[in-house]
């Protein structure tokens, strides 16, 4: 049992944010040496400081390179449909890291409308009983001082712990062997998508990248993966299920899959699940919710709730940042892709859904993606290309992808310095007959968003 001092309340939560940020945020360096800064011994000498809450809940535990966001939330989403304790911890978040960890029976306002996130008094009360601990802990750790996300994922532990959680699901952040998720209970895991990423990291092949993902799996508990792009990410998945010992069920293969236009279906275990639908928009979000749904249907043998959970919550999922349709009038989607994969499928899907109208793509790409690579993906569909840039270390300038858009021979780009003036001239062209792309960067869709939140675009 863990017990927590919450009578003595000291810190305010301006304090608490300020405490939790001081330690090392690998989120906001382009480059580090991925197997030296991430030690899960020392993840699980601090989580045993504390009691070990990772050992007071079951999990789900997904992990993958595209879709596993989307596939977190709606596993959560309906899970709390059914009434269920549950708890979501995900990462990285557009305005509040408030956003990283929510739970069913929550009612606190946040800025992106979840409705159920964690409050600032319970992030205060908890930083308060982390600090005196964990400030030990890093002056007398053999392996050094935690990392932000580190802490942050010992918060959210702690706290579902203290909400007495029936069930998690808990989002990779980086990876999976070593990340610092992964020291739960897992009753099912997920791989979804894998694609080239974090290569400086995770390694410069599809193999060692999906065998980095697979080091979620355990003996004996079931894994569902998605369909993957490249035979090899595929080959190594029923490589590391075979020699973890987990039950791998594929998509499209173990798992019936079809995909029409507006609806897709499963067939899981005897069951066909049919014409299920939902308000995401592309048509690869079929893939992301069957893998859900599968998910689901898995834990339905031993929770015992209804399969026509599936088809309601499917149809109102909110996860935004995401083919995020934010207006109308004119028409203009967020999209957090970062990975030229990514942007050719979302391209793919935009040109489906809008065969009409031409597309004006506005692009940031952070520092350590394929920059190059990505621009040559953006500049297949989109008939302008704006490159710009907000406030932030992580981002490259627009001159340098300028470069390397004339090293494509392209010209149908230009320049924004001022992303809030660019902003506010797009959406004062209501009737504009372009779809107007905001990608590339999930710090850039934070930026929109912040603007749409807080700034002068706020409704």
């Amino acid at each position: 049992m863990i017990y927590y001092n919450l009578c003595n309340h000291f810190m305010k939560y301006k304090e608490a944010v300020e405490y939790i940020n001081s330690f090392f945020n690998l989120e906001k360096v382009a480059r580090y040496d991925y197997s030296r800064e991430l030690k899960l011994d020392r993840m699980r000498a601090l989580l045993a400081r504390f009691g070990n809450p990772q050992d007071s809940f079951k999990a789900v535990h997904i992990a993958g390179s595209k879709g596993k966001g989307t596939v977190s939330a709606s596993v959560y989403q309906a899970l709390k449909n059914c009434g269920m304790k549950v708890g979501l911890y995900t990462s990285p978040h557009l305005l509040s890291f408030r956003e990283r960890i929510r739970f069913s029976d929550n009612k606190a306002d946040d800025p992106l409308g979840f409705g159920d996130t964690i409050s600032e008094q319970e992030i205060t009360e908890l930083t308060d009983y982390i600090k005196p601990l964990a400030d030990d802990f890093s002056r007398n750790s053999k392996w050094g001082k935690p990392t932000f996300f580190e802490v942050y994922t010992l918060l959210a532990f702690l706290y579902f712990a203290r909400k007495n959680a029936e069930l998690t699901v808990v989002e990779v952040g980086l990876g999976g062997r070593l990340d610092a998720t992964n020291v739960i209970n897992p009753v099912i895991t997920a791989i979804t998508k894998i694609v080239f990423e974090h290569t400086d990291k995770l390694g410069d092949t599809i193999e060692k990248i999906a065998k980095e993902k697979c080091g979620i799996l355990r003996k004996g508990v079931n894994c569902v993966a998605g369909i993957q792009k490249w035979q090899q990410a595929a080959s190594t998945i029923k490589k590391e299920a075979e020699i973890a010992g987990a039950h791998l069920l594929v998509l499209g293969e173990d798992i019936g899959f079809n995909s029409e236009k507006d609806s897709f279906s499963i067939t899981i275990g005897g069951i066909k699940y049919q014409d299920i639908k939902t308000n995401l928009l592309g048509r690869f979000q079929h893939e992301n919710l069957a893998l859900a749904a599968a998910i689901i249907h898995i834990l339905g043998a031993n929770y015992g709730f209804s399969s026509d959970i599936i088809k309601t919550t499917f149809r109102d999922i909110h996860w935004p940042g995401r083919m995020q349709l934010i207006s109308k009038e004119p028409v203009v989607i967020l999209d957090s892709a970062h990975t030229p994969e990514s942007i050719s499928m979302l391209g793919n899907e935009i040109k489906n859904i809008f065969p009409d109208k031409e597309i004006t793509t506005i692009l940031a790409i952070s520092k350590d993606k394929n920059k190059l690579g990505i621009i040559k993906e953006v500049s297949e569909f989109s008939q302008e290309i704006v490159f710009t840039r907000i406030e932030n270390d992580r981002l490259s300038c627009q001159d340098e992808l300028k470069i390397l858009a004339e090293s494509l021979g392209l010209s149908n780009y230009r320049i924004e310095y001022d992303f809030n003036s660019l902003i506010e001239t797009i959406m004062s062209n209501r009737k504009s007959r372009n779809v107007f792309l905001i990608t590339g960067s999930i710090f850039l869709v934070s930026g929109v968003l912040e603007v749409f939140k807080y700034g002068s675009l706020q409704s």
